[in-house]
């Protein structure tokens, strides 16, 4: 999802660099990756995501929340409101 939103930025003009080399980038300076779960263990972590009716948030949060409460990197204040594991 947070490839998509990327790329959907860059589409718009919002950022400079498309989804692929920003996380070429980061991969390579703090070893970022795609998660690799399937699909439907995200989605069925959405259900605990009661807090928006954003799909795009709750996808991401619930990708975080699948993957044992792993740190969130975000500047969205709400998810850094209602997720304890955001970062930014």
């Amino acid at each position: 999802m947070v490839m998509l939103e990327l790329e959907m930025l860059y589409e718009k003009g919002t950022i400079r660099y498309p989804a692929s080399q920003i996380l070429a980038d980061l991969n390579q300076q703090i070893g970022v990756s795609v998660c690799q779960l399937p699909m439907a263990v995200i989605v069925n972590s959405t259900l605990q995501v009661k807090w928006t009716r954003e799909p795009g948030d709750r996808l991401i949060v619930a990708n975080a929340i699948a993957n044992n409460e792993a740190p969130l990197v975000t500047s969205d204040r709400r998810i850094q409101q209602e997720y304890a594991n955001a970062i930014w």
